[in-house]
């Protein structure tokens, strides 16, 4: 899984219910997998807990790690896990998903600190591109000046950081 012919677009969460809504046009109902890319802000530090509600198989990352893995045919499973985070930062995320048969159905959930486990919605997420195809994001091939997780380029791009200069190094 996680081969073959792909298609590739952003979208602004993962919450699909395939049972009730078909996979884009090229996608077969059973037997497919999917790889979500994006980047989410830690506004405090603190333990953050993540769910993913799969029919069947999901797998999640963050930055890298591991901290999910049920990689196995299931029947709706909602599954947890939770991971200590630094406040003020981005964090790269990446969600596999395969279905194999019957329902295909999956939600990403998070709780910040204190907060209950909700959908993550659209303002909580931002893409992350992979335009050379080597499974490694973008930005963790650029340069980070400031050390926070985030690529420069992206920081720049995002207005959350300036470059006054026009050196292509961030001015903090």
């Amino acid at each position: 899984l996680l081969s073959g012919p792909f298609l590739a677009r952003i979208d602004a969460q993962v919450e699909f219910d395939f049972d009730t809504s078909e996979p884009p046009v090229g996608i077969p109902s059973d037997d497919f997998s999917v790889r979500w890319t994006g980047s989410f802000f830690a506004p405090s530090g603190g333990t953050y807990e993540f769910g993913v509600l799969h029919d069947d198989g999901a797998r999640l990352f963050v930055n890298g790690q591991l901290i999910l893995d049920e990689w196995g045919p299931s029947g709706g499973d909602f599954d947890t896990a939770t991971v200590d985070l630094l406040g003020g930062r981005w964090y790269f995320l990446e969600l596999h998903y395969y279905e194999a048969s019957g329902g295909a159905r999956v939600e990403l959930h998070w709780a910040p600190p204190g907060d209950v486990m909700d959908p993550m919605q659209p303002s909580e997420l931002r893409p992350i591109y992979d335009r050379n195809g080597d499974s490694v994001p973008d930005a963790c091939q650029m340069l980070d000046c400031n050390g926070n997780g985030v690529a420069d380029g992206d920081e720049l791009a995002a207005g959350t950081q300036t470059d006054c200069n026009g050196d292509g190094v961030l001015d903090s």
